[in-house]
């Protein structure tokens, strides 16, 4: 309701104090050294300062630069990512110097006046080209792969299968799109404190991160992250330009502010996806499945980021809700001049499950078998849980048939089926395609422990603290609820706080659908642990029992003698408040099954989105209104990705979508109203029976959309994005019904 009514505040509406604005220039090529001139910007209007790369590395710099970033993954040291881009830049849209001015006005009129002179490279824009490092992103490392998991190159290892399908599968890269694009405000204190306002999912790792570059405790680092408008994955980790600005501040003397465009955000801002893949499904000619591989060559842009990640939670989920005796997962992760890939909702599952759910389709289509019963013969049945995967993921519990047939009844399968067939028979304009994706994912992958904090927050109110920093999710009203519920309280007295390292200096961040169950069981606690305080501080003040004591809202009643004492008397010097107290968490597996169906133009190809089912299970629901959007919200991603959304370059490195205007994103006219089942399996791996929610929407949408169009269409396979183009040429290739 506060977003709604306009009182979010967002990182682009902080100022501290006089700010003074931060701008960057930017590479106009994908690989090049470069020769920067700041002079021209040097004597524009209100510049305060100006540094390319060599300039920041001065030893005359009064507070020299540490490396941007302790390495985020284990990497060749020559791939280390600079500060700025000169004397070298690897991807189009890299920063080569940074301005500092008095108003953002000038600031981007000075970087519009910072000279660059190229000398082209040789650039490599393609993931598999990479693969024979015939172009080196960093010549010094010798290489352009940054990870490798080496798969089972067995030549048997499909022996006794009857039928094996393959296939190569694109997962394109895609932009995040969050509605704030980065932004950050900093300022120093006259003690040598730095609080930096910054749009971030993980404000104690940022606080880390830049108390390590800046060579500075983290007890002077304040980091606030306060309304966001979406991130996706994009703002888990720090980039450059954002650490940047705190050291600026430090050496202009200045409070500064930088807010990225949306034209900077898609050319630099981290993209996602961006996974080739090689898929292989043996078994038998009944329907019975043996084996299945999976090879993936994933693209990591131009430095090594969250990318470098991504084929571990792939491997993690390659087989699905499916009980296949024999998987194996082989991956490289390389470099090319592209913008590095960072992780975008779902991050490595949904690529995972849009392989796996094509080769079952492929498979079906290969023995004649209907993709729905292929499905049926081969899940993990639900008497056998928890169940252990050939990768070493234990799954905590479901039945995925049951959510299978659940989906099948409400959707009327069987009657889309015969739709189907009359249309094709009547060699219908309009051909309908059904697709199916089932899906488990793996939700708080990281596990750990997560911390929580409550105090007494003034008459008759209650403030309970979490390191989690969520981006839109209203992850607020879930925890007040958890609160108000172990303290007995209205849930309007609970006030919650979060992305504030001064209130909560730890935590583990909001990302891989890990807040409620890693955040929730450390809020409760805190709550436990406060009304435990409270009653033994009543019951000493007053000279009783605590365990005689009657609680009235905020305070404790002695029935015996009439006496009451508020909570906010208690305590001694402050407030009431709990000891930090920090829960363990464990990863869970959600699960659920999706269905679409699509009209596609034979004529025009044009593709429209008719129905979409989808049933997504994520254990105990505490809040259902904001669940249920969270779903909905990644459906439409997914839905986004198999149908529209693209980012791709030119062979020498230049990006061909870089706004709104040439990448396509929509909105609730483009698409039908969501149609979702409630399905709740409590898991045992945390108190409250939780798993994640904010990913399991975008898991299977994508290649349940696809599978749909490639079933109205009758072709063997088409990548997304599923545009018209691309569809008649399949249809002209290899058509396989009329």
């Amino acid at each position: 309701m506060r977003r709604a009514l306009g009182g979010s505040r967002y990182a682009a509406d902080i100022a501290l104090g006089e700010s003074a604005w931060v701008c960057y220039a930017r590479s106009r090529q994908a690989h090049a050294m470069v020769e920067v001139d700041l002079s021209a910007a040097l004597g524009a209007p209100g510049v305060i300062a100006a540094f390319d790369g060599p300039a920041l590395g001065s030893a005359e710099r009064s507070h020299p630069l540490r490396e941007p970033c302790p390495p985020l993954v284990p990497a060749h040291p020559a791939m280390a990512r600079p500060w700025l881009g000169s004397p070298r830049v690897r991807f189009e849209g890299e920063a080569v110097a940074v301005v500092v001015a008095d108003t953002a006005a000038h600031a981007a009129d000075a970087a519009a006046l910072v000279g660059a002179s190229y000398k082209s490279l040789p650039a490599v824009v393609d993931p598999e080209l990479s693969l024979s490092d015939d172009v080196l992103v960093f010549e010094d490392a010798g290489t352009n792969t940054v990870a490798s998991w080496p798969a089972d190159d067995d030549p048997n290892f499909f022996a006794g299968c009857e039928v094996v399908v393959s296939q190569r599968i694109l997962n394109q890269r895609v932009a995040h799109c969050a509605l704030e694009p980065r932004a950050v405000a900093a300022e120093w204190n006259e003690e040598g404190l730095v609080e930096m306002h910054c749009s971030t999912q993980n404000p104690a790792a940022l606080r880390s991160v830049l108390s390590f570059v800046l060579g500075v405790e983290e007890e002077a680092v304040r980091i606030v992250s306060v309304d966001m408008g979406g991130a996706f994955g994009s703002k888990i980790n720090p980039y450059p330009e954002e650490l940047l600005v705190a050291w600026l501040a430090r050496e202009v003397g200045w409070p500064l502010r930088w807010c990225e465009t949306r034209s900077e955000t898609m050319v630099a801002g981290g993209h996602g996806r961006a996974q080739v893949q090689y898929v292989e499904l043996g078994g038998s000619k009944d329907g019975r499945l043996s084996a299945y591989r999976l090879q993936v060559v994933q693209d990591c842009g131009a430095y090594p980021a969250d990318a470098v990640t991504l084929p571990g939670l792939s491997r993690t989920m390659a087989p699905g809700p499916y009980e296949i005796p024999k998987v194996s997962f082989g991956a490289k992760a390389v470099l090319t001049n592209t913008a590095p890939v960072r992780a975008f909702r779902g991050s490595g599952r949904p690529e995972a499950t849009a392989a796996l759910e094509r080769a079952v389709d492929l498979f079906a289509a290969e023995i004649g078998m209907s993709p729905l019963l292929l499905r049926q013969k081969n899940l993990i049945a639900a008497e056998k849980m928890p169940w252990t995967t050939p990768m070493g993921a234990t799954y905590d519990g479901g039945d995925y048939r049951a959510a299978l047939d659940r989906l099948v009844s409400a959707s009327g399968y069987f009657s889309i089926r015969e739709d189907q067939q009359l249309r094709r028979v009547e060699r219908h304009v309009r051909q309908v395609g059904i697709g199916l994706a089932l899906y488990c994912e793996v939700t708080n992958a990281v596990g750990g422990r997560e911390r929580a904090e409550a105090w007494v927050n003034g008459p008759g109110r209650v403030a309970v603290s979490v390191g989690t920093a969520p981006s839109g999710q209203g992850h607020a009203y879930a925890l007040a609820w958890l609160v108000a519920k172990e303290l007995n309280l209205d849930i309007s007295a609970i006030d919650v706080i979060t992305g504030d390292t001064g209130l909560c200096p730890a935590g583990g961040g909001t990302f891989g659908s890990r807040s409620l169950q890693a955040a929730g069981p450390a809020a409760v606690d805190a709550a436990r642990a406060l009304l435990r305080l409270a009653a033994e501080e009543a019951g000493r003040v007053l000279e009783v029992d605590c365990e005689s004591l009657e609680q009235r809202g905020t305070s404790y009643l002695d029935p015996r003698s009439d006496r009451a004492v508020l909570w906010e008397d208690l305590g001694s010097p402050g407030p009431l408040r709990t000891l930090a107290t920090t829960s363990r968490s464990a990863p869970t597996f959600s699960f659920g099954a999706h269905l679409a169906v699509v009209e596609v133009d034979v004529e025009t190809f044009e593709v429209a989105l008719m129905r979409y089912v989808a049933l997504d299970d994520a254990g105990r629901i505490i809040d259902p209104i904001r669940s249920e959007g969270q779903i909905h919200g990644a459906i439409l991603q997914g839905v986004a990705q198999a149908l529209w959304e693209e980012l791709s370059y030119g062979p020498e490195g230049s990006a061909v979508e870089t706004s709104f205007r040439d990448y396509l994103i929509p909105s609730a006219s483009d698409v039908p109203l969501f149609e979702t089942l409630r399905s709740e399996t409590p898991t045992d791996r945390n108190i409250l029976g939780v798993r994640g929610v904010g990913e399991s929407g975008s898991i299977a949408s994508s290649v349940a959309v696809q599978n749909a169009v490639i079933d109205a269409l009758g072709v063997r396979h088409v990548d997304m994005p599923l545009r018209p183009e691309r569809l008649w040429r399949a249809v002209g290739r290899d058509l396989v019904h009329p």
